[in-house]
């Protein structure tokens, strides 16, 4: 009985120190397999505090970046649009007709006459316009008024339109300075309003 023992304990433990030896192996080959980590990728309380302070500063990084933006629009928000000038020389061309048709035929020459001269000191058109200037201000002249017009301030104004628009055909034809012709073109023009702002009950009747 104890030879029988003594030889089933001699395999036991012959058994136990291979399946030692295998578990060896074992774990020698899942070692293999599986690498070790290395421990300096842990995190530790000295990264975390350091992750912390990177974040902290990427935070208040892009906040200041934000904040420097919307400056930025703000200060390139473009210019708000300036009021759109009027055209007085357009708009004097377009005007409705005031029912007398010489006042009306003078108006376009004046027109076509002044604006270029007054605006951009463009006195060609006055000086090629000025002989027939000279005629339409002689026939309106001699022309009745409509009733709406008829008045001693209106006859008076047209009269000195008319003697003045010939004083400039004469300066033109004998070559005068261009700033006594643009002074002598101005005083026309002057008067002329004074017919043309006292039409303008006519003018409205005739729109």
């Amino acid at each position: 009985s104890e030879a029988i023992h003594g030889t089933n304990g001699a395999k036991s433990s012959k058994s136990y120190a291979q399946t030692i030896a295998r578990g060896d192996r074992s774990t020698a080959s899942f070692t293999r397999v599986v690498p070790a980590i290395p421990t300096h990728h842990l995190e530790s309380p000295v990264n975390s505090s350091a992750t912390k302070n990177v974040l902290r500063r990427a935070m208040v990084t892009a906040a200041l970046l934000a904040i420097s933006s919307v400056s930025l629009a703000a200060q390139t928000k473009p210019a708000p649009a300036k009021p759109m000038e009027m055209d007085h020389s357009k708009m004097e061309m377009n005007e409705p007709a005031t029912g007398w048709k010489e006042l009306d035929a003078f108006h376009e020459l004046m027109a076509a006459s002044w604006h270029p001269a007054s605006g951009k000191n463009d006195l060609a058109p006055a000086k090629a316009k000025a002989v027939e200037m000279a005629k339409a201000a002689k026939t309106w002249a001699d022309s009745k008024a409509p009733k709406g017009c008829d008045t001693p301030k209106i006859k008076a104004a047209l009269t000195k339109v008319n003697a003045s628009t010939q004083d400039f055909a004469a300066l033109v034809a004998k070559g005068s300075d261009d700033a006594v012709i643009k002074s002598k073109l101005g005083a026309i023009h002057k008067t002329f309003e004074i017919v043309e702002m006292g039409c303008k009950p006519l003018k409205a009747a005739a729109k």
